[in-house]
C-alpha cells in the first residue's frame, strides 16, 4: 500500500517528537536531589562538614568488587587525573558556597578504616537508588569529630567533538562539550543518618577542548546544587 509523501513526512515527524520527548523526560529522571525532612531549612553556619574523597580512594580490593559492580557495568570514564582535579578543589568549591565551617579528610592517615555498605532507598522523585552507608570508629577523627560527611559515590566524565562539514573551501567546524556526573551523600555523623543525597548532572558547550577552569566551572555548579538542597547556609545569593 502506497502512501502520500505528505503523510509519510508528517509521519517521520511525529515519529521524531516522541523520541525527542523520550530522551527529555529520560534525561530529567535521571537527575534529582534528595534532603530528609528533618534537615530542610536549617540554615546552619557553625556545624563541621568533613568532604571525603571521591570513594574509590577509600575503598579496599573487597569493597570495591562488592559495592561498585553497577558502576563498572555502566563503564562510565574516569581518569586518574581528572579524580585529581575533583579532590583537589571540590573542597574549596563547597568551602566557597557555604557558611559552613568546611574541612578535607585528604589529611587524615588512617582513611582506609572506613568501610562502606550500600543500602536502597526511594523517594518520590526516584527508585531503588543506591546510596553508600559508611562505618566507622568515631575515633578515626583523632581531633574533633565534624558533624557531617561529604561523600561522592559516583563521578564521570565525559568530552565530545562534533566535526561540522561547511561549504567547499572553508573546511570543517569542530565544536567541544565535556559532561559530568555526579553522585553524593551527605551524612550525620553524630546520628549516623543520611541527611541527603542525589544524582547531579551538567554539560557545557566549549569553544576548544576542555580546560582546568572548565571542568572547575562543572565542579561548582555540583557545589552549588549540593549546598542548596542541605542543612547548610548559602553564602552566596543564587538567582
Amino acid at each position: 500500500m502506497k502512501f502520500h509523501p505528505l503523510i509519510k513526512n508528517l509521519s517521520r515527524y511525529m515519529l521524531l517528537i516522541y523520541f525527542s520527548v523520550l530522551l527529555i523526560s529520560c534525561s530529567s529522571s535521571s537527575q534529582f536531589q534528595y534532603i530528609s525532612q528533618e534537615y530542610k531549612s536549617r540554615n546552619e553556619t557553625t556545624v563541621k562538614v568533613m568532604v571525603m574523597p571521591f570513594i574509590l580512594k577509600l575503598l579496599d580490593i573487597q569493597q570495591k568488587e562488592l559495592l561498585i559492580d553497577k558502576k563498572n557495568r555502566e563503564k562510565k570514564p574516569i581518569t586518574n587525573r581528572e579524580v585529581e582535579l575533583f579532590d583537589n578543589y571540590m573542597t574549596q568549591l563547597i568551602a566557597d558556597n557555604t557558611r559552613a565551617k568546611i574541612s578535607s579528610a585528604s589529611n587524615l592517615p588512617n582513611l582506609e578504616d572506613f568501610k562502606f555498605s550500600k543500602q536502597i532507598v526511594k523517594n518520590k522523585t526516584v527508585d531503588n537508588f543506591e546510596i553508600f552507608i559508611p562505618s566507622f570508629d568515631k575515633k578515626i577523627f583523632k581531633s574533633e569529630v565534624p558533624d557531617y560527611l561529604a561523600l561522592f559515590t559516583d563521578l564521570f566524565i565525559l568530552k565530545y567533538n562534533d566535526d561540522k562539514g561547511l561549504s567547499v573551501g572553508r573546511g570543517s567546524e569542530t565544536s567541544y562539550s565535556l559532561e559530568a556526573g555526579l553522585e553524593y551523600v551527605l551524612w550525620d555523623v553524630k546520628n549516623m543518618r543520611v541527611a541527603s543525597y542525589g544524582r547531579l548532572n551538567q554539560k557545557i558547550k566549549l569553544l576548544d577542548t576542555p580546560a582546568k577552569e572548565d571542568y572547575l566551572a562543572i565542579f561548582e555548579k555540583f557545589a552549588i546544587s549540593i549546598i542548596q538542597q542541605s542543612p547548610f547556609a548559602t553564602k552566596k545569593i543564587y538567582f
